[in-house]
């Protein structure tokens, strides 16, 4: 083959010349404390990139981050994420917001939680159900007892759709990812985002949603209260359309072509 693709949690081989690695982010460098495990991601992390003929990441912040921690002497290209289809938005809606993502510490969850327990509203979680804390655990029992919180675990890509375009809004309350794909998923749909300004968020969302600051008290709170109050929806499924529009599998794939043929790696035409 011309080239191998991989990506950064996978090996990669030392003796093939065109290696594309493809690095999502380096999160577990900027948020995990431990000094044993940082050491050890980096190394490894180095011996990677050392490798790879072409470095791909899918945003902008998640250059910066590569470039900060590794000081990487070639080039680094942003080749963001794409989404499957744009839909017309939902005329049912439910009463109800939704979460979509991993169970992590970084993801907001405790805040969210917290938050929907003193609304009295209801959200539903699509993803892997994991405690990640006792008190996380404790949130989810007290919120599950109250009727605010449903757990839906992992869905079909279908129901995941009818999920997300009958919710009245995406809470995505994560401060940290290297793209945030539910957001930009959400508005493909149709349905409203509200989510933070934080680390690739905004650079993939722009203008067209709802932002809150988890580190200030009662602005998730207050933001949605905002948003109920409001007539903002409308606006923000129009632009957030818009905006989806600029994202798609097919342009990313376009882009690469042209990032393998700058990069002098030969694409064999089969007839």
């Amino acid at each position: 083959c011309d080239y191998l693709h991989y990506h950064q949690n996978g090996g990669i081989l030392p003796n093939f010349s065109n290696n594309v690695l493809m690095i999502h982010d380096i999160l577990p460098l900027i948020l995990d404390r431990n000094p044993l495990r940082n050491f050890k991601y980096k190394q490894n992390m180095k011996k990677q990139i050392k490798l790879a003929k072409i470095i791909l990441t899918p945003s902008l912040y998640s250059k910066i981050q590569i470039q900060k921690y590794f000081k990487v002497d070639k080039e680094i290209y942003v080749l963001p994420h794409g989404i499957e289809k744009i839909e017309m938005p939902s005329k049912n809606r439910g009463n109800y917001y939704i979460y979509v993502g991993g169970y992590d510490p970084r993801k907001g969850l405790d805040n969210l939680l917290e938050t929907f327990i003193r609304l009295n509203k209801k959200i539903i979680f699509v993803g892997e159900i994991r405690y990640f804390s006792p008190y996380f655990r404790f949130l989810v029992q007290k919120a599950t007892g109250l009727g605010v919180l449903k757990q839906s675990g992992y869905v079909s890509e279908g129901e995941l759709t009818k999920l997300i375009k009958n919710a009245k809004a995406l809470i995505y309350p994560s401060k940290f990812e290297g793209f945030g794909l539910p957001p930009l998923e959400s508005m493909a749909l149709g349905t409203p985002v509200i989510t933070t300004p934080f680390s690739s968020i905004k650079e993939v969302c722009k203008e067209c949603v709802l932002y809150f600051n988890p580190d200030i008290k009662d602005s998730l709170y207050n933001t949605i209260i905002e948003f109920e109050k409001s007539n903002i929806a409308e606006k923000l499924i129009e632009m957030g359309l818009k905006n989806a529009t600029s994202f798609s599998w097919e342009k990313s794939a376009r882009e690469y072509i042209k990032i393998l043929r700058k990069s002098h790696i030969s694409l064999q035409q089969k007839p």
